[in-house]
């Protein structure tokens, strides 16, 4: 993941889920989020970003992998 990214984390402290941006990753490790509607920049170390859902990644569905296959090239 980096700078820029749309990331989910459910469930995200009190809420049952959050959306969010990705504002920058320390030197340190950490990586920063701005969640979108909640208060403040959240700080997260290797470990616990590792819970974050990257949404700016676009995931295949079989159907389109299917097609691409039958279809060529991208």
């Amino acid at each position: 993941m980096k700078k820029g990214d749309k990331v989910k984390m459910s469930p995200m402290w009190k809420y049952e889920k959050a959306i969010g941006e990705i504002i920058k990753i320390t030197s340190d490790g950490y990586t920063v989020v701005k969640w979108d509607n909640i208060n403040g920049e959240w700080h997260y170390t290797k470990e616990q970003s590792k819970k974050l859902e990257n949404l700016s990644v676009i995931k295949k569905t079989e159907d389109e992998e299917t097609m691409w296959k039958t279809w060529g090239d991208r």
